[in-house]
C-alpha cells in the first residue's frame, strides 16, 4: 500500500490496525439503593480518549441518562424495584459494554398537616403525614426558628405570611425529601382612629379601626367619674357622642374601649381617651352710651340696625362680650373706634354721626385652645321718615315660634300707641310702650282671646314727621 501526503508525495508510514476487542469499558458499581428524584453518578473507565457512552435502562422507566455529566437522573415517579443499566462505549474502532444494577425505593413524601389557631401567641401543631416512614426531621418555620423533633409545636410572635419546610429521610434508605407549605398568621393589634384626642364642648366624631374585614367589633364608652358605661356599639365605624354641660368648667375624660376579631378570628383590644374641655362662649352685646337726639335700633342675630333720625344723631355705641371670657380679641371693618377700648375681652366704643356700616367679629379662646366667635353686621341709618312693618298673623301657643304680635320700625319714634279691637270694636289690648308686644291676651280679664281676626291701630308721633296712624287686622291661629 502506498501512502501519500496531502501534497501527493509518497511517504513511509507505519500504522497498526487494532481489533475492536481492544476497546475496554469498565463501570464501577452503582449506588445500590436510591430514592425517586435522586441522581446517580456513573464512574466509567475507558481506555480510549475519544468515545461515546450510552445507557439503556431495563425495565423502561423515567430515568434520564446525561452523557456529558455521566449521571442517571431518577424521576420522582419511577416505580420501586430493581433496574439494570447496559452501558455501551463506542470508539473509532469498535464497542464495548458494561452492565450495572441499582434499586429504587418506593416514593415517599414529607408532606405535613397544620392544626391550631393561626394567631400570634397561639400554639400551632405540625404533623408529618407519613411520620412512620420518616426519620431525621429538619423543620424550618420561616421565622428563623427551627426544630428537629417529629411532631413540633410552634408559636409565632408576629402576624404575616410564613414559608414552612420539612426535610426528612426515608426510614429504610439514605434518601432525603423536602416539602414546603405556607401559613398566614393573624393577630394584628387593633388601632383606634383618631386615638387619644381632645374636644371642645359637647361633640360627636367618627371613629374606626384598622381591620379591613373584622369578624366582630365591640365599642364601649365609659365616663370615668361615674364608671358608667354609656354606650355599646358593634359598628366598625361608629359616630361617638360626647356630652358636656355647657356651664361646667371641669374637663371630662371619656374612656373608649374596643374589642375586635380580625379576619382570622384573632382577638385584640385597645383603649383610648377623649377629653372634653370647657368651650368658651362669644356673644356680642351692645348699648347706646350717648346720643344727641333719640335713636332707635333693631337687633336680630347677626344684624344690628341703628336709626339715627334726620339730621343724624351723634351717637356712641359700646360693643362687648355678653359671656365671661379671659382671652379674646376683636376684628372689625366698621371703622376706627372711639373712647376707651381694650385688646382683651373688654369694650369697643364706636362713634358716628353719619350713615355707615361694617362688621365686627369677636374671637374668644381659653387655656385648652378651644375657641369661639360671634359675627355682627352693623348698619347706622339716617332715616327721614318712620316706616312700620306689621305681621298679618301670629300663633300664641308658646312654642317659641311667632308667639307674639311683633312689629318693627325704621326711624325715630317719640310717642307710640297700640290698640287691639275685637269684632265688636271693644279695646282688648292697649300699650304706649314701643316694644310691649301683644301676646293674644285680653286685658279685661285673666284669659286669652280665641282664634280669629282682630283689628289694630298704631299711632306714631315723631318730631321729624307728622303724626302717623296705621290700621289693619291680624289673625290668631293656634
Amino acid at each position: 500500500m502506498c501512502i501519500r501526503d496531502r501534497c501527493g508525495s509518497a511517504t513511509d508510514t507505519v500504522f497498526h490496525i487494532m481489533n475492536p476487542t481492544d476497546i475496554q469499558l469498565q463501570v464501577d458499581e452503582l449506588e445500590p439503593q436510591v430514592c425517586p428524584g435522586e441522581t446517580i453518578q456513573v464512574n466509567p473507565t475507558i481506555n480510549l480518549e475519544f468515545y461515546d457512552l450510552d445507557a439503556v435502562i431495563t425495565p423502561t422507566a423515567d430515568v434520564d441518562w446525561n452523557p456529558q455529566a455521566e449521571t442517571l437522573v431518577i424521576g420522582e415517579g419511577v416505580p420501586a424495584g430493581d433496574y439494570t443499566v447496559v452501558f455501551t462505549a463506542t470508539g473509532d474502532c469498535g464497542q464495548d459494554i458494561a452492565i450495572a444494577n441499582f434499586s429504587v425505593f418506593e416514593f415517599f413524601s414529607a408532606e405535613f398537616d397544620i392544626s391550631g389557631f393561626t394567631c400570634t401567641d397561639e400554639e400551632i401543631s405540625f404533623s408529618p403525614i407519613n411520620a412512620g416512614d420518616l426519620s431525621g426531621f429538619e423543620w424550618d418555620f420561616g421565622d428563623m426558628i427551627t426544630a428537629n423533633n417529629q411532631f413540633p409545636v410552634h408559636t409565632y410572635d408576629s402576624p404575616g405570611n410564613y414559608e414552612i419546610s420539612l426535610s426528612a429521610f426515608h426510614s429504610g434508605a439514605n434518601c432525603q425529601v423536602t416539602y414546603t407549605d405556607e401559613i398566614e398568621i393573624g393577630g394584628d393589634q387593633v388601632i383606634i382612629t383618631p386615638g387619644n384626642i381632645g374636644y371642645c364642648g359637647a361633640s360627636e366624631a367618627a371613629y374606626s379601626v384598622n381591620f379591613e374585614d373584622p369578624q366582630e367589633v365591640v365599642w364601649s364608652i365609659t365616663n370615668p367619674y361615674t364608671d358608667e358605661v354609656l354606650e355599646y356599639l358593634t359598628e366598625s365605624t361608629p359616630v361617638l357622642e360626647f356630652d358636656f354641660d355647657e356651664d361646667s368648667d371641669v374637663v371630662v375624660e371619656y374612656i373608649i374601649d374596643v374589642y375586635a376579631l380580625d379576619s382570622f378570628g384573632c382577638p385584640s383590644e385597645q383603649t383610648v381617651t377623649a377629653e372634653v374641655f370647657p368651650a368658651p362662649k362669644a356673644e356680642i352685646g351692645y348699648s347706646v352710651v350717648s346720643a344727641t337726639s333719640n335713636v332707635s335700633s333693631d337687633f336680630s342675630p347677626g344684624l344690628l340696625q341703628v336709626f339715627l333720625g334726620i339730621p343724624c344723631s351723634d351717637v356712641q355705641i359700646d360693643f362687648f362680650n355678653r359671656e365671661s371670657a379671659n382671652n379674646c380679641f376683636w376684628t372689625n371693618d366698621l371703622g376706627e373706634m372711639c373712647g376707651e377700648s381694650f385688646d382683651n375681652c373688654s369694650t369697643l366704643s364706636f362713634c358716628t354721626d353719619t350713615e355707615t356700616s361694617g362688621q365686627l367679629t369677636l374671637h374668644v379662646d381659653n387655656e385648652y385652645q378651644c375657641s369661639a366667635s360671634d359675627v355682627l353686621d352693623v348698619a347706622f341709618i339716617c332715616a327721614d321718615e318712620v316706616t312700620l312693618y306689621v305681621p298679618n298673623s301670629f300663633t300664641p301657643n308658646y312654642d317659641g315660634i311667632n308667639d307674639i304680635f311683633q312689629y318693627t320700625f325704621t326711624g325715630v319714634v317719640d310717642d307710640f300707641e297700640l290698640l287691639i279691637f275685637d269684632r265688636w270694636g271693644e279695646v282688648i289690648f292697649k300699650s304706649k310702650e314701643l316694644y310691649d308686644y301683644w301676646d293674644g291676651s285680653d286685658e279685661r280679664g285673666d284669659y286669652f282671646v280665641p282664634d280669629g281676626v282682630y283689628n289694630w291701630r298704631v299711632t306714631i308721633n315723631s318730631e321729624k314727621t307728622d303724626a302717623i296712624i296705621r290700621k289693619g287686622h291680624v289673625s290668631i291661629m293656634r
